[in-house]
């Protein structure tokens, strides 16, 4: 007898997990208003089942709605970036220490790959894409499945809202970048209380610049 694959999503379930998708992929940016016509449309449904897909969203955290002006995606307070950033600080730290403990050729030669990669970025949009690269590679050789998971998420939050602050501050990348390359540098060198330290003042480093950017935008509304 043959198997098959039941479907039991309903179309709000689907809608949900698409428009969940675009927002954790960076497609659809913090501050973006949800438009429930222009959904509907682009995904050819009816108006009904994106309404509770949004509802669902609101639900999550990642959506709110605002009287009057509809709903759009989430712009985090810097209270809210402030405790990511500290969580990703323990996990990169976490992380750098189990590298270091079970550190291998094969580990060091992709890391030094990988770093020599990220520093040829030729722009911003290069440059975070190489540095995800890299960190979540450096994540994954901790061997804990929930870090991966948990940094994952964080990441990716963090990146939402850095793809729409960051405007803002279009160099600033070029200082994260020498940032995270000596971070890695000490690692490869054996010295992992420099990269532990390196990571912490890099974490305080990207704090500020991200009060700054959001100072900066609430000045120019």
């Amino acid at each position: 007898m043959r198997t098959r694959k039941i479907v039991t999503d309903s179309i709000k379930d689907q809608i949900y997990e698409l428009l969940k998708e675009e927002i954790l992929t960076c497609k659809i940016k913090s501050g973006e208003r949800l438009v429930e016509q222009t959904i509907a449309d682009r995904m050819q449904v009816s108006r009904s089942p994106v309404r509770e897909a949004i509802q669902l969203l609101v639900g999550d955290g990642l959506v709110v709605n605002i009287t009057n002006r509809g709903a759009f995606v989430k712009m985090p307070s810097f209270e809210e970036i402030s405790d990511m950033l500290e969580m990703r600080q323990l996990l990169e730290i976490y992380s750098l220490q189990k590298v270091n403990e079970n550190m291998t050729e094969t580990k060091r030669k992709k890391l030094l790959s990988l770093r020599d990669e990220m520093t040829r970025s030729k722009d911003r949009e290069n440059y975070f894409m190489t540095e995800k690269k890299l960190w979540t590679t450096l994540i994954a050789m901790a061997g804990n499945s929930y870090i991966i998971s948990t940094y994952g998420n964080i990441y990716t939050m963090l990146e939402n809202f850095r793809a729409s602050i960051f405007k803002l501050t279009p160099d600033s990348y070029l200082f994260n970048l020498r940032e995270r390359t000596v971070i890695i540098d000490a690692l490869l060198e054996g010295n992992i209380d420099e990269a532990c330290r390196l990571t912490k003042l890099h974490i305080q480093h990207a704090a500020q610049i991200i009060r700054e950017a959001m100072e900066q935008k609430q000045k120019a509304k």
